[in-house]
């Protein structure tokens, strides 16, 4: 075949597309034929059914006439008691007779007569007057007759029965091989009294076969036609084509960086194909040396990011180890078997960097060393502090007992409430001079006795703030946190405790522990004006006061650890 442009196929496809519409188009026809068959069917029953109303209509107001003003008594209308329905709808006035109708009952029709002053009530006798008329009629469709509420009056009951449950929502409704239409019918000054359902086949269903084979012919036509274009057109183009397509899917980087000499095309004899082709293959060739390049250095490339990637992790590796280190989580032997591992780890080139973290290795444990000391030393005389400062704030109510399992219980429970290190010192200090205010109350009022008046409680109730005042100033660790638990180690949790009447968790968590703790370790204390309580019994009064002056959650703590924390105080006890 000789070669073909993209605007001759384009041409040929053009044609065949032509030539398909063309036997829709026939097709199409022979079906609008169709419907304009059954529009006209419809048009003709339509007309027939408007001219059987105005006959029954006119034999109607005749028979109404003749039995008003003769003797005449039509057989299908007969006299009637006196109705009384509040549907009394004037349907037709001639003369000086008005005509109502009332309803229908039982296939009768009930009207009211009123001629001058003279009122009748007639009924028409539906069956009766239907069968006169449409007895002798010669129709070419089915029907059947319904009152306007869809009861069947006159007609073929089957199809009532078959198809009475349509919802008409258009003119004409097809049903398998016939149509049905809704009429009103009896209408009596535009008045439609009943129903009339039409079923009809238009002569052109007696065909079908002949729309059959003409659709299975143009079918048949159009796929020969397809095929042939398919097979020696198609078919002739796409192989060469699929040639290249095939040549193209196996071309890889490491092909073209492989191959020696340049990639060529196979002949589509299609112009607009081959230089398509060409100008691929003409950039894929183009494309290797460079390609050869890049890869070269990208293998250089990707040596120095593994090469960077180790040194970045050996780096954050140092800061988080010595970071642990710092916060207590690892000790030295880690940190040293670390920065081992390190350098074991990096690679050859990166030998500066070994001797870095080295010499930082080096010069921080120097470092640790020496703030480790320093931190001992200061450790050691903020426990002398703190035992003095205690002392002093509890000596004229408790001896030196009291403070010190003060701090210790109130560490403990610290600790099960997984507070961290800064926070646990805080509290451990905190619990220790929690009562720094009471130096400043009159010992006739701390050690009174009797019950205290509403000025001495005012004046007790004071204390918080004195032992805040005193720390007011202290900006450093950990008398910066200490202030909290001083100040609010009174407060209640029903927020009925002093000096700010704060509640639940408004007041600070360390505050809630010291003043649980206070409490347990005053019970089981004498003092001047009752004898000491048991521990068990402590811890009743304790549990008693859950959800009113402690945190429901630390009694539960306090209790679910109580042989412990009895543990703790016994053995303090064993040492004095």
């Amino acid at each position: 075949m000789k070669n073909l442009s993209m605007h001759k196929i384009t041409l040929q496809t053009f044609i065949i597309i032509i030539a398909s519409f063309s036997l829709s188009f026939i097709i199409i026809s022979s079906f609008l034929k169709q419907n304009e068959q059954v529009n006209k069917f419809y048009e003709n029953i339509k007309l027939t059914v408007e001219v059987v109303n105005d006959v029954l209509v006119n034999d109607f107001e005749k028979a109404i006439i003749n039995y008003s003003f003769s003797d005449i008594n039509p057989s299908f209308i007969s006299m009637t008691n006196p109705i009384k329905s509040s549907n009394n709808e004037l349907i037709k006035k001639f003369f000086a007779i008005n005509i109502f109708y009332i309803g229908k009952k039982n296939n009768y029709l009930y009207f009211k007569i009123i001629n001058k002053d003279i009122i009748k009530y007639l009924k028409l006798d539906l069956i009766h007057f239907l069968d006169i008329h449409f007895s002798n009629l010669d129709l070419n469709f089915n029907y059947y007759i319904t009152d306007n509420n869809n009861i069947f009056v006159y007609g073929n009951k089957s199809f009532y029965e078959k198809y009475n449950n349509i919802q008409y929502i258009k003119d004409i409704y097809k049903i398998k091989s016939f149509y049905t239409t809704k009429l009103d019918f009896f209408k009596i000054n535009n008045k439609p009294l009943l129903k009339i359902y039409v079923f009809f086949k238009p002569s052109i269903f007696d065909f079908p076969l002949n729309y059959i084979k003409t659709f299975l012919f143009s079918i048949i036509l159009t796929i020969i036609i397809s095929l042939i274009y398919h097979f020696y057109l198609f078919r002739f183009i796409m192989f060469k084509f699929n040639l290249n397509k095939e040549l193209i899917k196996k071309i890889t980087l490491n092909s073209i960086i492989e191959k020696e000499d340049d990639f060529e095309i196979i002949d589509t004899s299609i112009p607009e194909f081959n230089e398509l082709f060409q100008d691929f293959f003409r950039i894929i060739n183009t494309l290797k040396l460079p390609l050869k390049n890049a890869l070269s250095e990208n293998k250089k490339l990707r040596a120095n990011i593994t090469k960077t990637e180790k040194e970045n992790l050996a780096i954050l590796t140092f800061l988080s180890t010595f970071k642990k280190f710092l916060y207590g989580k690892n000790n030295y032997r880690t940190f040293d078997l670390t920065i081992k591992r390190l350098n074991e780890e990096l690679p050859f080139e990166s030998e500066l960097l070994k001797q870095n973290l080295n010499n930082l290795f080096n010069k921080l444990s120097i470092k640790i060393i020496e703030i480790e000391n320093i931190k001992n030393n200061y450790y050691s005389q903020l426990e002398i502090l703190f035992n003095i400062i205690g002392s002093m704030s509890e000596i004229k109510e408790y001896d030196v007992t009291h403070n010190i399992l003060m701090g210790k219980i109130s560490y403990y429970l610290g600790e099960k409430l997984e507070l961290n290190e800064i926070q646990l010192k805080s509290l451990y200090y905190g619990a220790k001079i929690h009562d720094l205010g009471k130096i400043f109350i009159p010992d006739k009022i701390l050690l009174k006795n009797g019950k205290l008046n509403n000025e001495e409680w005012n004046i007790i109730k004071k204390h918080p703030k004195y032992g805040l005042i005193i720390l007011n100033n202290l900006k450093i660790y950990p008398f910066l946190n200490i202030g909290k638990i001083i100040i609010s180690h009174h407060e209640k949790w029903n927020g009925k405790g002093y000096p700010y009447g704060l509640s639940e968790k408004e007041i600070p968590l360390e505050g809630r522990i010291v003043s649980i703790v206070d409490s347990l370790i005053a019970l089981i204390t004498d003092r001047p004006y009752r004898s000491a309580y048991s521990y068990e019994d402590a811890l009743k009064i304790i549990e008693l006061e859950s959800g009113k002056s402690f945190d429901p959650e630390l009694v539960s703590i306090l209790l679910k650890h109580k042989n412990q924390i009895k543990n703790i105080i016994e053995q303090e006890l064993n040492k004095k």
